[in-house]
């Protein structure tokens, strides 16, 4: 689901004629574009537009159920 959301995005970006479009899309800010920002399963609010996760987690921890 990702990746067509970043291929989405990625067509959008040259159809508006953004300039270095591959960068845009590697800093992660194709999701702005098209508003792809999943909804967590567990609280049920929109995914913050800075999350990028921890680099690890606790031992048992699981991960985030996220929905688009």
């Amino acid at each position: 689901m990702r990746k067509l959301l970043r291929s989405m995005a990625k067509a959008e970006m040259v159809r508006r004629g953004y300039s270095k479009v591959n960068r845009r899309i590697g800093y992660g800010s194709w999701r702005a574009v098209i508003n792809a920002y999943p909804i967590n399963l567990v609280t049920g609010k929109k995914m913050a537009g800075n999350y990028r996760g921890q680099k690890k987690y606790p031992k048992g921890h699981t991960s985030h159920l996220f929905v688009y």
